[in-house]
């Protein structure tokens, strides 16, 4: 590579992104939205459909207000903050209370979480407010039914309910964090001196940051860490257990089962944010960062040498086979070693995310090519080019802008 590329070309590939925006948006008075192409799974065969976006963080407004939320504050661009007040806007009109779920990439939390980050930045204190009173509603709402895993589920909530908690009603966060690591415990199924919990995917226990016990027992972890309640821990400890049983020393991974019913004799591996070693050691240097247990550091830092050497590897392979999505992208697993080092304090991943970057400057943005993201399209099984957080373009922009400038940004995988 012969162009030196620097954080001035990070800036641009994400103001490139927002530009982007700008030029599909579609307004309704003073609420936007924009339509894209998606997968339709409810039919014998998958097909593409263009809808509106939804709401959510993973691939709907909530995740673009994430976005344009941080690119205008690296900018200042009043066409930025035009879109920023017109999905407000859009995700306050369409909130209902119907069924409320307390995930943070799929339902409630992240939304309220997208529109506290926005409002604050730019002085809607209309918008706190509101965020405020559907905020309390929330949590006194009931959790029963409430899926376990960090995508669907309770999972995700932790952190994110710690932050607004903290804000809005701090009184509330212990007996609210009680609520969801009670929720969890009860929901577990014990195997020997493990436990694990049923996805929302499958009837069987998986390993993984996304549906498997990795982001589990760190949200129980996480709750641990503020309550100080040892049962929390051992629980934890337990979904740990069963993952490690999942364990292959050979592939120094673990065994993905998300699929094990189609084929039982296949032994599969993933490596992204979603499942795999990557989101799998991200969850395990948490652990230890809160319990200080060396064997699950040791765990983490193996991981991530891996997560850097498969890195490499896609970096190396054609281009049309790339994926540069959070989810399960070449940036997402750069995220994962950022925040790795960020826990370590340590920069021994920094030449590897830099190398990712500069990759995609080089090779989609300088040349005008669409990025490649977590959707595959049927037949071709080439990627589809989204406009979402977790698998499209705003998820990609956002890597930008935090490479851009890692201390100023913060990105909850």
């Amino acid at each position: 590579m012969s162009v030196i590329i620097d954080q001035s070309h990070y800036i641009t590939a994400a103001q490139k992104v927002g530009n982007d925006l700008l030029k599909k948006v579609i307004w309704d008075g003073p609420r936007c939205n924009w339509v894209e192409a998606s997968l339709n799974y409810n039919q014998a065969q998958t097909s593409i459909q263009v809808n509106n976006l939804g709401n959510d963080i993973y691939t709907g407004l909530s995740g673009v207000l994430c976005f344009t939320t941080a690119l205008y504050a690296y900018t200042r661009d009043e066409m930025y903050k035009e879109i920023v007040c017109g999905i407000i806007e859009n995700l306050k009109r369409r909130y209902s209370n119907d069924k409320a779920s307390w995930s943070f990439y799929t339902s409630h939390i992240g939304i309220l979480y997208a529109l506290y980050q926005a409002s604050n930045l730019i002085s809607d204190f209309e918008t706190k407010e509101w965020v405020g009173l559907k905020l309390k509603e929330l949590i006194h709402s009931p959790i029963n039914n409430e899926e376990i895993e960090v995508l669907y589920g309770v999972s995700s909530a932790v952190l994110p309910l710690k932050i607004l908690l903290e804000d809005y009603f701090p009184e509330d966060l212990i007996s609210t964090l009680i609520k969801i690591g009670n929720h969890i415990i009860d929901k577990s199924i014990s195997k020997g001196n493990a436990v694990y919990w049923k996805p929302t995917i499958c009837d069987w226990g998986l390993s993984g940051l996304s549906h498997g016990a990795a982001g589990i027992s760190n949200a129980l972890l996480s709750i641990y860490q503020i309550t100080q309640d040892e049962k929390y821990l051992n629980y934890a400890t337990k979904g740990i257990e069963f993952e490690n049983q999942l364990f292959s020393p050979k592939v120094q991974n673990w065994l993905d089962k998300r699929n094990i019913h189609k084929n039982p004799s296949e032994e599969a591996y993933a490596m992204a944010w979603c499942n795999g070693a990557p989101g799998i050691g991200l969850s395990r240097l948490r652990a230890w960062q809160i319990t200080q247990n060396e064997e699950w550091k040791e765990q983490g830092i193996k991981a991530m040498n891996k997560t850097s050497d498969y890195i490499y590897q896609s970096l190396n392979s054609p281009l049309e086979d790339v994926n540069f999505s959070l989810c399960h992208g070449l940036c997402g697993n750069a995220e994962i070693l950022r925040q790795a080092d960020e826990i370590m304090n340590t920069k021994t991943f920094e030449k590897t995310i830099k190398d990712v970057a500069d990759f995609g400057v080089y090779h989609f943005d300088a040349v005008g090519l669409d990025w490649p993201g977590g959707v595959l399209t049927p037949n071709t099984m080439k990627p589809l080019s989204t406009l979402s957080l977790m698998m499209g373009s705003t998820g990609i922009g956002l890597f930008y802008l935090k490479s851009a400038n890692p201390s100023e940004l913060k990105i909850i995988l």
